[in-house]
């Protein structure tokens, strides 16, 4: 009987790491995706801006834009996954 009682504990204890391994995954997917749509480059009077939701708000020469750009949304990603990780 104790050893069916530590074998239940055992598989519910994987499975409970394995449904939270898949719920960070999912939300890392999402997080970029997120990150992909939300932070983005535009053209606004006349120059290149990094952009969040649509507002210009880093200006970036055309050179280094690609640069500014995976570095803002790296910023974004990492600020939003200590967000949902304050949560958890």
């Amino acid at each position: 009987m104790r050893t069916m009682i530590l074998q239940l504990k055992q598989w519910l204890s994987d499975r409970w790491l394995a449904r939270k391994r898949a719920r960070l995954e999912r939300l890392g997917r999402e997080i970029d995706a997120d990150a992909e749509r939300k932070v983005q480059v535009a053209e606004y009077n006349g120059g290149l801006y990094v952009t969040y939701n649509g507002v210009p708000l880093v200006y970036s020469d055309g050179a280094t834009i690609l640069e500014t750009l995976e570095d803002s949304r790296e910023v974004y990603r990492d600020y939003c996954t200590n967000q949902h990780r304050a949560q958890l």
